[in-house]
């Protein structure tokens, strides 16, 4: 059988001479060279899970080898020999390694981890994004190394394949409801699906891969790790950049502070018109690559942070255009202005908050807080950087302020290094778009991670999995000073945490500015103002305020085929005829132009809007998402009978250990196991409070394990 350019060859079929034919690639690897096999290599796994037993196990696995074979078979015992015998006939060691891509690792990894335990004991390194998120995993000694695929192209494997106009990756043959055992039979096309996988995958990651000019040695973890390297390049070749960047280091206290005035995007509903139907024209304006914009525009900290005792509010107000400022602000009898529907203090940031007395905890916070914002508070202390305070003194009224533990730097444009790069990449995002899809992608991921890459935390979290009991444990390293340190001795460090920090705060910022243009604001997520009722004379008026920070900095205008695309203009993005919120991350809206029916729910698919039956009054109060019926039918109808897709809720089912049972006369061998079941979802327009503290809780559930 051969299977998109592939022979597929059962594994006690396979020929391991054919290994050969590829070479490791040398590079130098912390003071020693490491050689890896300079093939792709892709592994993927079919599992069955009981519903109503804490078992699952491996049906079926391949094992794809670029420009080879794809090698498959049964039984998970099978498999793990297979990768075996592939590395030791490669004579894979400490020097000489074989690297292996799963496309979901973490998923894999949880069926075949008593396996590798087994086989290969537990890894020599490894390093996970978060608990249960592996990104690699090394055994040295054998040579054998594996990686997520997915963290590294950010992309499912049906839109990588299709990103990268490869083969596309099998759909619609395997029931993954049915039962089976490694023995069952299987058809020609089912055992075509499962090697579909790993083919599809094997070439699209090599072209992924080469059209960045990397290849499997020198690839990187994750996508963000393309990123850095092009920049760290690029910081080299200004050979005063490493002493600035040094003179720029913070210490211990410094980053602390950094840490408590760094928030995310702002993300809000106008409670005034929470759960309201609204039917007159709702327009709705993007920002133009957001934080890439401002990183063009604006100036951000080029010194070192010195602390000042003497400074007051209005110094700050006065000198912020060439100072950069950090510190604590304290309000006392902060009430947010009438004028104001949407607050920008997070209650999880503040320092300290007294709300004004009330009945009863929980009342406290239904009546002073707003989805999580602070609208009134007797006192409050909060960390600011100088762009926040714009937003906050024009939001709130208040009895009086002050300012403490206020650091300061010098202010300027980003180097020449860094803007440069974004405006190549801002370049290619506008000019490929229609002609190379899959360098317009590649583009355009890049530019969306140059903001990722200045966030990225110094102390990193580690996330440990406890071996024997497959539990995790998150925590910082106990010597945070010494973490520090050694990021700044680092020669590979490059990249300033406090520029990230200014970031997000300018672009609130300029959200709010933005905002301000319409009178009924009733929607905000990061780059967005949905509102009716614009004054698109002051919309005029922000916008060229835009065009004169481009202007002034003669930087952020690409012009290409007659057009002119520049960073950080509010565009027009549609109008609504209907749109309803129940708060943040939960709206639905219906478009003007052609009377579609949209929905954005944080834990629920885009697909979830076939359960509404193209009716948003069904958008309200107690409306539960699930894949019922009528959701599969009005999706199939819509999308040519596919199979729809839903979030599933994960369980994770720990067993200690190889363990067997017998079915239909076939020996299996399980360890632990994932459980993927149907999620619902009720909607609501509050965020869910602690009965005990009335404190608001989490949207996201946790992952929990299972005995």
């Amino acid at each position: 059988m051969v299977v998109a350019g592939y022979p597929v060859i059962y594994f006690k079929n396979y020929d391991y001479m054919r290994l050969f034919n590829g070479d490791f690639i040398r590079r130098s690897n912390a003071g020693h060279y490491l050689g890896v096999y300079e093939k792709i290599i892709t592994v993927d796994t079919e599992t069955f899970v009981y519903l109503n037993k804490s078992i699952g196990f491996v049906t079926d696995w391949t094992i794809t080898i670029e420009n080879d074979c794809c090698i498959y078979g049964n039984h998970v015992s099978d498999l793990i020999d297979t990768i075996d015998r592939i590395c030791t006939t490669l004579h894979a060691d400490d020097s000489h390694l074989v690297r292996f891509f799963i496309h979901n690792l973490p998923y894999d990894y949880v069926f075949l981890r008593n396996h590798f335990f087994q086989k290969w004991g537990t890894p020599d390194k490894s390093l996970a994004a978060k608990t249960h998120k592996y990104i690699f995993m090394k055994w040295t000694g054998q040579g054998i190394e594996f990686r997520d695929s997915l963290i590294l192209t950010q992309r499912s494997l049906e839109k990588l394949c299709k990103d990268m106009g490869t083969t596309e990756k099998a759909v619609g043959t395997w029931d993954y409801k049915k039962f089976r055992t490694p023995a069952s039979p299987r058809t020609a096309k089912e055992i075509a699906y499962v090697c579909t996988d790993t083919i599809s995958l094997c070439k699209a990651l090599r072209k992924y891969i080469d059209q960045r000019g990397f290849n499997v040695a020198t690839c990187p973890l994750t996508n963000t790790g393309f990123i850095r390297t092009n920049a760290r390049r690029r910081s080299r070749k200004d050979k005063k950049w490493r002493k600035k960047f040094e003179q720029m280091a913070l210490t211990l206290e410094q980053y602390d502070q950094m840490l408590d005035c760094y928030h995310g995007g702002y993300t809000h509903a106008n409670r005034y018109y929470v759960n309201q139907l609204i039917k007159e024209p709702v327009e709705c304006y993007d920002f133009a690559s957001s934080y890439i914009a401002w990183m063009c525009y604006c100036k951000f900290p080029m010194s070192n942070f010195c602390y000042t005792n003497t400074i007051t509010l209005k110094d700050i107000m006065e000198l912020k255009e060439d100072y950069a400022f950090s510190g604590y602000i304290r309000l006392k009898n902060l009430r947010l202005k009438k004028e104001c529907p949407m607050p920008p203090l997070a209650f999880s940031k503040a320092k300290v908050c007294v709300f004004p007395e009330a009945k009863s905890k929980k009342e406290q916070f239904h009546e002073n807080l707003d989805n999580g914002k602070i609208v009134n508070a007797d006192l409050v202390i909060y960390p600011f950087t100088d762009p926040d305070l714009e937003v906050i003194l024009s939001s709130y009224d208040y009895e009086w302020a002050d300012v403490s533990k206020v650091m300061r730097a010098t202010k300027d444009y980003l180097p020449e290094w860094f803007t440069g790069y974004l405006m190549e990449l801002f370049f290619k995002k506008c000019t490929l778009k229609g002609l190379d899809e899959a360098n317009y992608m590649i583009s355009k991921g890049e530019l969306n991670g140059m903001y990722g890459m200045t966030v990225q935390r110094i102390i990193q979290i580690l996330c440990t999995e406890l071996m024997e009991s497959g539990e995790w444990e998150a925590k910082e390293p106990e010597d945070r000073e010494k973490e520090l340190e050694k990021f700044y001795r680092n020669k590979n460090s490059f990249m300033p945490y406090q520029w990230g920090v200014f970031i997000t705060a300018y672009a609130q910022a300029y959200l709010f500015r933005l905002g301000a243009c319409c009178r009924k604001w009733l929607y905000s997520d990061t780059d967005s103002v949905k509102g009716t009722d614009w004054d698109h004379d002051k919309l005029n008026e922000f916008n060229q305020s835009i065009v004169e920070m481009s202007q002034k900095r003669n930087i952020g205008v690409v012009e290409y085929n007659e057009k002119i695309f520049r960073l950080g203009i509010a565009e027009f993005d549609g109008i609504y005829s209907e749109f309803i919120t129940m708060g943040s991350k939960r709206y639905c809206y219906r478009l003007k132009k052609d009377a579609s029916l949209h929905l954005t729910v944080a834990g629920v698919p885009k697909e979830g809007i076939y359960c509404l039956d193209d009716d948003i009054t069904n958008f309200r109060k107690g409306f539960i998402f699930k894949n019922d019926l009528i959701f599969r039918r009005n999706y199939r109808r819509s999308n040519d009978w596919q199979d729809p897709k839903w979030k599933m809720k994960t369980e994770y089912l720990f067993h200690d250990g190889i363990n067997e049972l017998t079915i239909d006369g076939c020996r299996i061998e399980y360890g632990c196991a994932i459980r993927l079941t149907d999620t619902e979802y009720e909607l609501d327009h509050t965020i869910p409070y602690d009965k005990e503290t009335g404190l608001p809780l989490p949207f996201e559930m946790e992952d929990t394990v299972y005995e």
